[in-house]
């Protein structure tokens, strides 16, 4: 749950982590490599770029949310100016999921 991991030690972690593939990002876009996007993991509480799932008054619920690390990597991308596509993958749902991705290939 992303409630139960929040914490200071690890959203530190999280934004080293942003930074490091922020870095390899960059280093992609400036040898003029495109990058389409990233993929998530629909409900992860760190990788979720749409939903996640955490605790509210005791029950465990799946919120409009972004997981942690989603949330420091795209806090990176930002304060950098690099635009990249953030897209969940869900498992119950591969063929839509499959059909974004070839929209960004397109």
């Amino acid at each position: 749950m992303k409630s139960g991991m929040d914490s200071a030690e690890f959203r530190a972690h999280c934004k080293k982590f942003a930074e490091e593939v922020a870095d390899v990002v960059e280093g992609y876009a400036k040898n003029n490599f495109k990058i389409l996007g990233f993929l998530g993991k629909r409900g992860s509480p760190s990788c979720g770029v749409k939903e996640t799932w955490t605790k509210i008054s005791g029950e465990t619920k799946l919120v409009k949310e972004q997981g942690i690390f989603v949330e420091e990597l795209q806090r990176e991308l930002e304060r950098r100016k690099i635009k990249l596509k953030f897209v969940d993958f869900e498992r119950e749902e591969v063929e839509s999921c499959v059909e974004e991705l070839e929209g960004l290939v397109k």
